[in-house]
């Protein structure tokens, strides 16, 4: 549950910038780590349900959570105020829910002690006692059923709650896909979404893009950017096949590149080049990707999101002995 601002008005909280910072930045991991299998589909999302399908790879992993709203099938929309209405009705009806239960249990408790007290009754007394065994059960079973009303009324409205926020996070990141201006990348789109649907996507883009996210850019988008950097070359080469170009240009990466540590001051450091060392480390799965994906008819701006895509996959499976020794085989080591 996020946490909240002070109040600025009536009924008008705002989620504070330490919460909106921590979405903002899961946010843009996720989107970066699924870029290979989004990246394409979600800036071209044009409807809801356009975007649901476009962000489908997530679902199993995970952190899905993450972008549960924006993956929930809903026919409904909704306006901040009304979802904050919604979220005021929730909250009368969890506390019913609450005050439901404490008294069930109490009566059930009331009847469990009714039920043994007749069972130690004498014959001569258990008439009365049979009355107040009667009246138990009856509370019981007045407050079982106002317990049951009570569950249904409040899985309705959650049901009601989350279909409005699922909506309008929806409508409003489909609204700033379309916005041509914005950058449309992790980072662009995390920003829009984090404070979704506490507000419009332009408040929630304004109020991160001044907070820093010091994990941009990071290594799954950074490798996504040298793959497509690398394709968009292949004119300047036109003698060599897409894996050849990869192979040559990969080996051209510098080997070493400048560090900062903002933690320790202006210094800077020579360090590995941690991309050109995971290429070169799995150029064999790297190849292969390639080889699978690089077909003629597909549209080529979409070819680097395929092969990252595809390159991901080889990299889960599990290696035999074999692929290992394969792998190693094909190193790039110059």
């Amino acid at each position: 549950m996020r946490s909240l601002e002070n109040r600025r008005g009536p009924g008008r909280p705002s989620v504070d910038n330490d919460t909106l910072s921590s979405d903002r930045d899961a946010l843009v991991w996720l989107l970066s780590v699924f870029w290979g299998e989004i990246g394409w589909e979600v800036p071209r999302s044009t409807s809801s349900e356009e975007l649901r399908r476009a962000f489908g790879p997530v679902k199993g992993h995970s952190s899905e959570h993450l972008l549960v709203l924006f993956m929930r099938p809903t026919p409904i929309a909704a306006t901040a105020k009304e979802i904050r209405q919604t979220r005021k009705i929730l909250g009368k009806a969890v506390e019913r829910l609450r005050k439901a239960q404490t008294l069930s249990n109490k009566c059930e408790e009331a009847s469990r002690l009714a039920e043994s007290a007749m069972l130690e009754t004498q014959f001569e007394h258990e008439a009365p006692m049979l009355i107040d065994l009667f009246k138990a059960w009856g509370a019981a079973l007045k407050a079982r059923r106002e317990l049951e009303l009570a569950r249904t009324s409040e899985r309705g409205i959650e049901q009601e709650l989350r279909d409005k926020e699922a909506g309008t996070a929806q409508n409003e990141g489909v609204d700033y896909i379309t916005q041509a201006k914005y950058a449309r990348n992790p980072l662009g789109l995390g920003n829009a979404m984090a404070g979704l649907p506490d507000m419009t996507w332009q408040q929630s883009y304004a109020r991160c893009a001044k907070i820093p996210c010091t994990q941009w850019p990071n290594f799954p988008f950074r490798l996504f950017e040298t793959i497509k950097t690398i394709w968009n070359h292949r004119d300047s080469y036109p003698d060599l096949s897409p894996v050849q170009l990869f192979r040559q240009e990969i080996g051209k990466l510098h080997k070493k590149v400048l560090s900062e540590f903002p933690q320790l001051g202006p210094s800077r450091t020579m360090v590995e080049n941690a991309l050109r060392s995971h290429l070169a480390e799995n150029w064999r799965r790297f190849r292969l990707a390639v080889e699978d994906v690089v077909r003629p008819e597909i549209e080529p701006d979409r070819m680097p999101f395929l092969i990252l895509s595809r390159f991901s996959q080889y990299l889960a499976k599990s290696r035999t002995a074999q692929d290992q020794i394969l792998d190693s085989k094909e190193k790039i080591s110059d």
